[in-house]
């Protein structure tokens, strides 16, 4: 070989080389950094973590042409293009490809789809039996979910399958319910899944909602990979508000689901579990206040029917009353008419001896009696003789006539 070559000369020789001491086809597994789909054809960016740092140590780009796309997938169960995406562990047949031009790039030739989804599942095995032993898979599922539910958080995309579907079921309910909903948009698949949640997430104040939902809607197995991731979960069981779930997945169940307080299959499941949650609530207020309604009006008949028969029992004691009263006052008027007359008589006996009396003591009778009555020249009667002096003229009155007498 020449000591100076050109760049062209140097990429033929290397094209030659790898021709040469490179299989024609080999598997290799790596993870999916980038993958661009361009007129049917998948452009990938394929890297190598390290498993103690996870930092790149390996790098190359690779190509899967629509042709060989559409042979791959005929031979398999699933659909092929749900393994091309960020951060997903797959293996791949690839041939080396040098060109002079174009640089070094792995043609893809066929795809293992049961080891990416195996890998899958054994990483999901470990996630699981790691939170519990942490204790985190009922952690969120113990806190209380309010009895009625109006202000709601949202983790979603703008452009979520689900997330309208959500929305549009609240807010037409036919109860006519009010929502005050708050969306804290997220990635729903790919790389930013984790890091957009856990962001997201922090910023929600839980004191301002009764619960937070993660909305996303339909999506294959592997787009769902996302929601097992073990940061994300651990989040979620750690959150201090109830968090409910609509994926929107029939059959599948991510562990994000399972860390959840509940999980709905769908977002317009989850709608109606909150809508209905609030109509069990109301119906129990209106059950309350008719039981309420019934107790009161039993009360108020109860009161009613005793006030009656009180008002009968007062008026009985009132007719009972009068009529002793009455009796009473019958009684003392005879008692004070008898007395009256009693006194009455007594008074007229009395008087009439009071009379007998004034009559017998009269001056008159005093006088036929013998007595007689001594007057000073003054006319007044003379009751002792101490009052008497000598020259004095008194007067001695008889029953017939009277006699004047001089004071010796």
């Amino acid at each position: 070989m020449r000591e100076e070559l050109t760049l062209f000369e140097l990429n033929e020789f290397i094209r030659r080389f790898v021709a040469l001491n490179v299989p024609d086809s080999i598997w290799i597994t790596a993870e999916i950094s980038q993958a661009n789909l361009n007129r049917g054809h998948y452009y990938i960016d394929l890297v190598q973590k390290s498993e103690q740092t996870q930092e790149i140590i390996a790098k190359s780009y690779a190509v899967l042409w629509a042709k060989t796309l559409g042979t791959i997938a005929a031979t398999k169960s699933s659909n092929i293009t749900h393994i091309l995406k960020e951060g997903l562990k797959v293996k791949l047949r690839v041939r080396v490809d040098f060109h002079e031009k174009y640089g070094l790039k792995l043609v893809i030739d066929d795809i293992d789809e049961n080891y990416t989804y195996g890998n899958l599942a054994l990483e999901r095995a470990k996630i699981i039996k790691r939170l519990q032993a942490e204790q985190l898979m009922d952690k969120n599922s113990q806190l209380a979910l309010p009895k009625m539910i109006k202000r709601i958080a949202i983790l979603s995309s703008k452009t979520a399958a689900g997330l309208k579907d959500f929305v549009t079921h609240l807010r037409s309910n036919e109860y006519g319910y009010t929502f005050h909903l708050e969306l804290f948009e997220i990635a729903v698949q790919g790389a930013n899944v984790e890091p957009n949640f856990l962001d997201q997430l922090s910023k929600i104040d839980w004191t301002s909602f009764d619960l937070i939902s993660i909305i996303r809607g339909g999506g294959s197995k592997l787009d769902l990979a996302a929601f097992d991731s073990y940061a994300i979960c651990k989040a979620i069981a750690n959150c201090p508000t109830p968090i409910l779930t609509g994926i929107g997945h029939e059959i599948d169940e991510t562990i994000a689901d399972m860390v959840s307080h509940s999980s709905l299959k769908t977002p317009t499941a989850l709608a109606s579990f909150i809508i209905d949650r609030n109509l069990v609530f109301e119906n129990g207020l209106l059950l309350l206040n008719q039981e309420i309604e019934d107790i009161t009006t039993r009360k108020i008949h109860q009161e009613k029917m005793s006030l009656q028969k009180s008002a009968s029992e007062i008026e009985m004691l009132t007719k009972q009353t009068l009529t002793s009263a009455h009796q009473k006052l019958s009684d003392i008027e005879e008692g004070i008419t008898y007395l009256s007359k009693n006194k009455l008589k007594i008074a007229g006996l009395q008087i009439q001896q009071w009379v007998q009396t004034v009559h017998f003591l009269s001056i008159e009778n005093t006088l036929q009696r013998g007595f007689t009555v001594t007057r000073n020249t003054e006319g007044e009667a003379v009751y002792e003789s101490k009052h008497l002096k000598k020259g004095d003229i008194i007067t001695t009155q008889f029953h017939k006539g009277e006699h004047k007498s001089k004071i010796q």
